[in-house]
């Protein structure tokens, strides 16, 4: 047994000795371990069932990113992250190849790329409102990008006021994102049969201001399913320690698809203040007008919050409270009224 142990631990070691070999520099090994606490206080009309949340949860992930250059010059990257907080274990995963200065073309999975690229104009300290916990209720702006495989090509440093476009195409949808993470094969399931694309912009007119468009396309296989289309548009400017943006877009069906019609038009505030060089401050408001079959709801969606992160070098504490007000009981209902949550979140990251 001893014995067994032995060559086991002598044949890994010779694996990680031939890897960081052929590696050459040209592989870097990052991640972070983090842990999060998250208390709420809920309030609901009579009769909806709704649970006060107490959670103490974990989220881990190291990222493997490897620089090489093709046998006829060209530069070529990749990149796989293994996290423990997704469905997909081997999660964001990345191929890129620079075609030519400024332009680069690759394969991706779960990555920000095409319209998602305009997802975020505002800044947050810690995470962006739809990420601080799940039942906030306001939907995030529709890409082809998140949880999908695509192709994608980038252009970057080449345009004129220092603009990036990036447009992404996802061939099929995967619907089960474990499941969609081996795709040799043709699926018989009409769920990934919906294709897609996604038009991302970003441009810097002038220092410190950066202005974002996106459109998402979203075909679905079913013709009695409503078609997904999204547009956005979004500000940021950064002048010193202060950071403010706004950014509004418009969501025209899901990207699962389903029978009926649904839009949501969301609007989102933000302002951040760098204290010093360790502490940082933040405030936000998102809010979400919802028709669902043609009827509006009676009642608008917010959320409202305070962030603050202290910089300890490799490790960030941060408080998040987030006030969501008349959520939906579902991504696909309007809103209710009275149907509130006030989240308090604490959370310690320590990257490597």
């Amino acid at each position: 047994m001893k014995k067994n142990k032995v060559i086991s631990l002598l044949a890994t070691t010779a694996l990680v000795a031939s890897f960081a070999s052929a590696a050459n520099a040209q592989t870097t090994i990052t991640g972070n371990v983090g842990s999060s606490f998250l208390v709420g206080d809920v309030s609901a009309p009579a009769g909806s069932s709704f649970i006060a949340p107490k959670t103490l949860s974990n989220s881990s992930a190291f990222t493997i990113a490897h620089k090489n250059k093709l046998a006829n010059g060209m530069d070529v990257n990749i990149s796989q992250e293994i996290t423990s907080g997704e469905a997909d274990t081997f999660g964001v995963r990345n191929i890129a190849v620079t075609v030519t200065k400024g332009i680069d073309v690759g394969y991706a999975f779960d990555a920000v790329q095409g319209s998602e690229i305009a997802r975020t104009p505002t800044p947050f300290v810690t995470e962006r409102n739809q990420t601080i916990h799940n039942l906030g209720g306001v939907v995030g702006f529709l890409d082809v990008t998140s949880g999908e495989h695509f192709l994608y090509t980038n252009i970057t440093g080449i345009l004129p006021l220092n603009t990036r476009l990036s447009v992404a195409y996802m061939p099929n949808t995967s619907v089960a994102r474990a499941a969609g993470t081996t795709m040799n094969k043709f699926s018989t399931t009409e769920g990934n049969a919906s294709k897609g694309y996604g038009y991302g912009l970003t441009l810097s007119p002038i220092a410190g201001l950066t202005i974002s468009a996106g459109q998402t396309t979203i075909d679905h296989r079913n013709e009695t399913h409503q078609d997904g289309n999204g547009r956005a548009v979004g500000v940021r400017y950064s002048t010193g320690p202060i950071s403010v943006g706004a950014q509004k877009f418009k969501n025209k069906g899901l990207a699962t698809g389903q029978a009926g019609t649904q839009v949501d038009e969301v609007t989102t505030l933000s302002a951040t203040y760098a204290v010093d060089k360790a502490l940082s401050v933040g405030v936000y408001q998102a809010t979400q007008e919802r028709n669902v079959a043609g009827t509006k709801s009676t009642v608008d969606t917010r959320q409202r919050g305070f962030q603050v992160g202290y910089n300890l070098g490799p490790a960030l504490l941060s408080y998040d409270y987030d006030k969501a007000s008349d959520t939906p009981a579902s991504g696909t209902v309007n809103a209710t009224r009275g149907r509130d949550i006030d989240v308090h979140k604490v959370r310690f990251n320590v990257a490597f």
